[in-house]
């Protein structure tokens, strides 16, 4: 389906306001940080429902990181994408399939949802095959809510010894999420058990996992504070242009 260039240049400008006002409030959160100060941190559009004109709008304003839910969708998408708009970053954010694996590895610069030790593996034979190495973060289930995935706050470092052994992943942090309905004084704390834990104990055996991707568009403020580096953004970025 042809790209529609009339409808990227009325959206235009309702994307760079949105932008600019944007990264402002991330900057004005993240110079309140005691854990966060170089570099910005990085805003994800979450574009799971957006269209290419909404996304190719939010490129030329100023936006460089895409974050995706499903597989077959982004890799549709990176398809129809324009050459020329380049030096884009494809986030896979939504729960990775086993059966996706094969076509996931290689096609994204991030992939933020790994929940298991065995989830891990798949990526990583994946990756040896395609003689790539596929950057990670670990998914953390930080309020132990069972309809949510991911390693559960109790996990210790010498349960996560056996991800040394993956020559493939490069393991760069951890991603999480707070209570839907939670109050801010909640929500503050467990992006603050997300930080600590990422610290003391991911850090033992992984230096380089410095990315903490935690905070929504309800909630990004408070993970900031609390040092977040990615925050991912879909309804203050797209809605209702998604």
């Amino acid at each position: 389906m042809p790209i529609d260039n009339d409808l990227i240049a009325q959206w235009q400008p309702v994307l760079h306001q949105r932008w600019a006002t944007l990264t402002q409030q991330l900057a004005t959160h993240q110079a309140h940080s005691a854990y966060n100060h170089q570099p910005p941190v990085t805003l994800i559009a979450v574009s799971k429902t957006a269209t290419l004109e909404a996304m190719i709008a939010a490129y030329h304003a100023g936006c460089r990181n895409f974050g995706e839910n499903r597989v077959q969708l982004a890799l549709a998408k990176q398809a129809e994408w324009p050459a020329e708009l380049n030096n884009v970053r494809w986030h896979l954010i939504g729960p990775l399939q086993r059966n996706k694996v094969t076509k996931a590895v290689g096609a994204f610069h991030l992939i933020h949802s790994v929940e298991t030790l065995e989830l891990a593996e798949a990526i990583n034979r994946v990756a040896q095959q395609k003689e790539v190495t596929q950057p990670i973060l670990l998914q953390l289930n930080a309020t132990a809510e069972p309809q949510k995935h991911g390693w559960p706050l109790s996990t210790t470092a010498q349960q996560l010894h056996s991800l040394l052994s993956l020559k493939y992943v490069h393991v760069q942090g951890t991603m999480a999420m707070a209570k839907e309905e939670a109050s801010p004084t909640e929500v503050q704390a467990t992006f603050a058990q997300v930080r600590q834990w990422n610290d003391d104990v991911l850090k033992k055996d992984f230096a380089q996992a410095i990315e903490l991707s935690m905070g929504m568009s309800d909630d990004s403020a408070y993970a900031i504070v609390e040092g977040s580096t990615m925050v991912r953004l879909g309804r203050a970025v797209f809605a209702p242009l998604a």
